[in-house]
């Protein structure tokens, strides 16, 4: 009826769905940022020394600091030792990146099938010890 005032709901409807909009445009801009962020520096990269420098970085969020004098097989000591369940991943990527900068030797198709897939394990294992991590509220890993 004509007599009863204006309910307040669609106007309060409306900002709502604006303020959605904006929240998710906000966060598909930092994941798109997330992104770029982690895949700079990689272009020209061979694909298992692409492998190898994200292992890096997943190294570092696991708490293992890559240093100069460490050659790629004590590095994935490290992180094998800090995170066990890590390094069969790690080693595994670490061994192709050897074979191929040291050795001088492309590795064939199922080897890097193999590094791209201890790549997604060793990623895996760092996103879900991440998680658990920041769910507890740590500071670091121990």
């Amino acid at each position: 009826p004509p007599d009863q005032p204006a309910s307040p709901v669609p106007g309060t409807a409306r900002i709502v769905g604006w303020l959605g909009i904006m929240l998710a445009t906000v966060i598909m801009m930092a994941l798109l940022g997330a992104t770029a962020a982690w895949f700079s520096g990689l272009h020209g990269l061979s694909p298992v020394s692409s492998l190898y420098a994200r292992a890096l970085r997943v190294g570092v969020l696991l708490g293992v600091r890559p240093a100069p004098s460490l050659t790629p097989h004590e590095y994935a000591t490290r992180v094998g030792r800090a995170v066990p369940s890590a390094a069969a991943a790690v080693h595994t990527v670490a061994d192709l990146y050897v074979q191929e900068q040291y050795a001088k030797q492309v590795p064939n198709h199922a080897q890097t099938r193999a590094a791209r897939t201890a790549w997604g394990a060793l990623r895996s294992i760092a996103l879900g010890i991440w998680f658990q991590r920041n769910r507890r509220g740590e500071k670091r890993l121990p």
